[in-house]
């Protein structure tokens, strides 16, 4: 089955107000990176994809850099940004409620060749894929009984 695109993240999710963000993200660890991709995101909480071939990825946190990209292995030439996987897709496919169990992350971004080398069949490309900072989550007490 293919996904419904009428499916939108929950209500409560998207209709969170400014006062309840600002709640949620007092007292934590000031990282622009997150400010920024939180800011954008309220903008289009039902954005699952961002496009922007050669730009420049929007990324979750600064505490974890994504990784230097290797060549492009039919060319030898350099790759670039083309596309990212927003982490409300998760809502979408009921992948990230649990909390014991669900799927996170922050971003998945993908780069291809910046040549656009020519190609019969198929070339590998990059995804990479970052998380957000775990550093202002409350530690939640343990289930497990001993």
């Amino acid at each position: 089955d293919l996904i419904d695109p009428n499916i939108h993240i929950e209500e409560s999710v998207a209709d969170v107000t400014e006062d309840e963000w600002n709640e949620v993200e007092s007292g934590q660890t000031n990282d622009k990176a997150s400010e920024k991709f939180n800011s954008r995101v309220r903008r289009a909480p039902q954005q699952i994809i961002r496009y922007q071939r050669n730009g420049e990825p929007l990324l979750c946190s600064l505490t974890s850099q994504l990784p230097e990209l290797p060549t492009c292995p039919k060319c030898k030439g350099s790759r670039s940004f083309e596309f990212q996987i927003m982490p409300q897709l998760l809502s979408i496919l009921g992948l990230g409620s649990d909390l014991q169990g669900g799927v996170d992350w922050g971003s998945i971004y993908v780069f291809t060749c910046s040549s656009d080398c020519e190609i019969s069949g198929y070339v590998e490309e990059i995804a990479q894929v970052q998380n957000f900072d775990q550093t202002n989550l409350p530690v939640m007490p343990s289930t497990q009984e001993e």
